[in-house]
């Protein structure tokens, strides 16, 4: 702490000295927020004891970057009487629980939703509406669907611990939102023209998908979506932020409806998408990206690329900006491979996500294919002042809880 320039304020460890097992006492550190931000600096770890780390910055830009810079993301909070301090954080804190004048501390998994992201889950979170679904699969789908294509015998010999791409070859960061939405409605008015490759059902669903975003994508993430009511608090949701970049595996000679909506909602949400073609999968899904990028649309949006062999394909997946794998048909065919696509390599800000026809969002609810590629933070607002509700209007009113 004071070798990088930072000072201890309390440190009790030492009246634990003969207590039984490695114990540690209160203890709080001051950090410049040079030293703090470091990947090795103890105020980037997850440490679950009584330890407290004070960095000063100069500013608000430079706190929500100290915050957003840890792998981990469960959950933060703010501490302000500014409408104007509250709304800068509470829109931007990367986290699945954002709480406003209140503790942050202490799940209430039972009382609001609660989970979180990167290296602190994948969602969906317990005692929210999604929750559900992450404990079944979806039976029924049909056969076209769970066709998977050609899988090659030697995805058995892709491993883990490849060196990851060059910097310039990886995903990289959720996009601008606004190039999300211009790039979803040069989806929505060219579908149609591409059902000659893709087939009728796979158009459907990115028209539909695209559609769906172009008209309300815009609303949904920056409105706030309640959860529950309850009394001396506001809650709700917010749908803001990006999940991240996502991989879609393919052998099939025309893509299916699952896929194709994934690779749809992970556009228009402004997260990249790179589709790794195997064998004939190639030719379809270069001509999307074909017009895509005719029409201006960033490459870093949407690319191809064909692989023929275990070794280019364990290091594609060994991108550490890789938030999602979408496997193009269902998850049997691909057995070989699924370590590979959920293992974390280094570098990595979160745990992946698995996507397919039996995982999750199903047509036509295009919507849940879109919130499968953004970050579900819950809200949680103090609304007490002195054991008062702030929205009592007099003294015949009902309380407002909202």
């Amino acid at each position: 702490c004071t070798e990088a320039g930072g000072r201890v304020v309390i440190d009790r460890s030492a009246e634990l000295a003969d207590a039984p097992g490695n114990r540690v006492g209160p203890a709080v550190f001051e950090l410049p927020a040079a030293a703090a931000i470091r990947a090795n600096s103890t105020a980037m770890t997850e440490q679950f004891g009584p330890v407290l780390h004070i960095i000063p910055t100069d500013g608000h830009e430079e706190a929500l970057a100290l915050f957003n810079a840890t792998p981990y993301a469960l959950t933060g909070g703010v501490f302000a009487q500014s409408r104007d301090d509250v709304a800068f954080f509470e829109q931007r804190a990367a986290c699945g629980n954002f709480y406003v004048n209140r503790t942050i501390t202490g799940a209430r998994v039972a009382i609001e939703p609660f989970g979180g992201f990167r290296m602190s889950g994948t969602g969906p979170k317990a005692g929210g509406r999604d929750y559900l679904a992450a404990f079944y699969a979806v039976a029924g789908q049909p056969a076209e669907d769970l066709d998977a294509g050609p899988v090659p015998a030697w995805l058995a010999q892709v491993e883990t611990g490849r060196p990851p791409p060059a910097i310039d070859q990886r995903l990289g960061r959720s996009l601008a939102p606004q190039s999300g939405l211009r790039a979803a409605a040069v989806l929505r008015r060219s579908a149609r023209a591409l059902a000659t490759l893709i087939d009728v059902r796979g158009a459907a669903a990115l028209s539909g998908v695209a559609a769906w975003a172009t008209d309300h994508l815009a609303g949904e993430r920056t409105e706030r979506h309640a959860n529950r009511t309850i009394p001396g608090q506001e809650s709700y949701d917010r749908n803001s932020l990006g999940r991240g970049g996502i991989v879609v595996l393919s052998c099939r000679r025309r893509p299916g409806p699952h896929a194709l909506a994934h690779v749809a909602a992970a556009i228009a949400t402004a997260n990249p998408v790179r589709v790794i073609a195997i064998g004939g999968a190639v030719s379809a899904w270069r001509a999307l990206a074909d017009v895509l990028h005719t029409d201006g649309v960033d490459r870093r949006l949407f690319d191809v690329d064909e692989v023929s062999g275990p070794d280019a394909l364990g290091v594609a997946l060994a991108d550490p900006d890789i938030a999602s794998v979408v496997l193009d048909g269902g998850a049997g065919p691909w057995q070989p491979l699924l370590a590979v696509c959920l293992d974390a390599p280094a570098g990595s800000m979160g745990l992946r996500r698995l996507c397919c026809p039996t995982i999750g969002a199903q047509p036509p609810d295009w919507r849940a294919f879109v919130r499968a590629h953004l970050h579900t933070r819950s809200v949680a607002e103090n609304t007490m002042r002195h054991g008062a509700p702030l929205a009592l209007r007099s003294s015949q009113s009902p309380v407002s809880t909202r």
